[in-house]
């Protein structure tokens, strides 16, 4: 594999063409998506019911799936062409799910986040050490620093990996349902986190969200995904309508506007699933 370097500042955009995954040769595809662009600066939201392709998706922009057929490219070099470590500089990933069997501190864990700029067998410098603390003080964790991770709530796990992100410092974070198993109040301050490091660091983000409202409110770009395809995709304001929530989930939503604020909510009629459409409604 040849050495290729993402400039510091990681790639301008991240292009799929013709991506394809099918883990069982005898079932549907559960990622088969066309062509799309993700461009560097926007906060992207992914949404859909479950089984659509959203960890998919993001686990082969992240080059830990390995696509059946279909190109990633990063400013239009293959993702093939790059090291692990390489990419590991520019894209960060806070999973769904983690392994807690080896009980590592809450400061261990997120220390793990350097471990790309650290050469083989040396120790973590001041630059890292500021940057550990300073990731979780942004989420929360300061006084669980000396917790074992095995001993932690499932809202506290999600906000160590999401400092361990952080403190990765890569341009470009790919985040699977980072607000699951978080109060309202959490859920809330993770959004703004993720916003302020979008505003005010220019990183760009990627985050798979099962809150189409939370997604509409913080994300400026919605992919709607469904049955392992990008169904629709757009400017947040515009993209979301009953016809396609109804197309998507099979359900009726009702838009509810707010004249003080442009962003809208779509809250679900209590029917059975494939009762009426929304013209019916």
């Amino acid at each position: 594999m040849s050495q290729r370097m993402l400039l510091p500042n990681g790639p301008d955009r991240i292009t799929i063409k013709n991506l394809r995954f099918r883990p069982d040769p005898g079932r549907e595809p559960v990622l088969d998506c066309s062509n799309f662009t993700f461009e560097k600066g926007h906060f992207y939201g992914i949404i859909g019911p479950n089984g659509a392709g959203k960890t998919s998706l993001l686990l082969h922009l992240l080059r830990l799936i390995r696509a059946e057929t279909g190109t990633i490219s990063l400013n239009e070099i293959n993702i093939n062409e790059f090291r692990r470590r390489e990419l590991s500089k520019h894209l960060s990933y806070v999973p769904q799910k983690v392994d807690t069997g080896i009980s590592y501190s809450v400061r261990e864990t997120v220390m793990m986040g350097r471990s790309p700029h650290l050469k083989m067998f040396s120790y973590p410098g001041k630059d890292d050490c500021a940057a550990v603390s300073s990731a979780m003080k942004a989420a929360g964790i300061e006084k669980l620093s000396d917790y074992p991770v095995s001993v932690l709530s499932g809202g506290e796990l999600r906000s160590v990996l999401l400092a361990r992100s952080v403190a990765q410092g890569c341009p470009w974070l790919f985040l699977d349902e980072p607000v699951s198993s978080l109060d309202i109040y959490r859920q809330y301050s993770v959004m703004n986190m993720l916003s302020a490091l979008r505003n005010d660091e220019g990183k760009t983000m990627v985050c798979v969200l099962h809150d189409m409202n939370l997604a509409s409110a913080y994300c400026d770009r919605l992919i709607v995904m469904n049955e392992g395809k990008i169904v629709d995709s757009g400017d947040s304001s515009t993209v979301l309508t009953p016809e396609l929530l109804y197309q998507v989930y099979g359900l009726s939503f009702r838009r509810i506007e707010f004249p003080e604020d442009p962003k809208t909510l779509f809250v679900p009629i209590p029917r059975n699933p494939r009762d009426k459409s929304p013209e019916d409604s």
